[in-house]
């Protein structure tokens, strides 16, 4: 997969995804601080000289995981935000996680206790990431005239 075709999260899809999360399994909404937000969405796509310094999927993954977290932009639901964040980043990158819902759960966890290093959480990616047919970005699936 070539640098430029990776698809990264807009704030709006992962305001989105944090929406949801919260009408899925609760809790008060609200964005506490974005300039935290905005931090942690920058970070799996920083790169300097043309190179990304979380080389690899499984690597962007675990800095979306891991800086949502360790950031705590939100009022509520950070870990559960971080998580579906990094699992949508896969999902549109054409990967899956594989890991039952245990082990995500733990990993989500460390991460947010500080018992789960970033590097950890790559390897874990890594482990337990594999391909799934892309789908294409929404932006660009062309709507067919009406006959």
């Amino acid at each position: 997969m070539s640098d430029d075709s990776i698809v990264f999260l807009t704030l709006e899809r992962v305001l989105a995804i944090h929406q949801r999360v919260l009408d899925e399994y609760g809790g008060p909404a609200g964005l506490r601080d974005q300039n935290l937000l905005d931090s942690a969405l920058a970070v799996p796509k920083s790169s300097f000289g043309g190179e990304f310094f979380h080389t690899g999927l499984p690597a962007m993954a675990a800095a979306y995981l891991f800086h949502i977290c360790k950031n705590h932009p939100f009022v509520d639901g950070n870990k559960r935000c971080a998580l579906a964040t990094a699992i949508q980043f896969l999902y549109l990158n054409g990967r899956m996680i594989t890991a039952d819902k245990a082990s995500v759960e733990k990993l989500t966890w460390g991460v947010a206790d500080g018992s789960v290093s970033k590097e950890t959480a790559t390897k874990f990616f890594k482990r337990h990431v594999r391909k799934t047919p892309r789908m294409p970005k929404s932006d660009s699936i062309e709507k067919k005239p009406p006959d």
